[in-house]
């Protein structure tokens, strides 16, 4: 069967989580991604749905990112500073 995959620019929310940072304490995240897919043949027979596997990926990196950063630091990056 014929799949079809979008290749426009693709802008997806992501849900906000909640995330443990570098000291421990409980954050709420969220974000907005912003894709577009390269190879539509490539993407048809590994993916069964593009936009859901970007936004599982991204809600992955996402955790990881914020739990290896404290929020706030006076002596390096913080997630408090780099967000802004």
């Amino acid at each position: 069967s014929l799949k079809n995959v979008n290749l426009a620019r693709t802008i997806l929310d992501l849900d906000s989580l909640k995330v443990l940072e570098a000291n421990g304490s409980p954050l709420i995240v969220s974000g907005v991604v912003c894709f577009r897919v390269i190879n539509a043949k490539r993407a048809a027979i590994d993916i069964t749905n593009p936009s859901e596997f970007v936004k599982q990926n991204a809600q992955a990196v996402m955790k990881r990112v914020a739990s290896q950063f404290p929020y706030e630091s006076d002596t390096g990056p913080c997630l408090k500073t780099e967000a802004a």
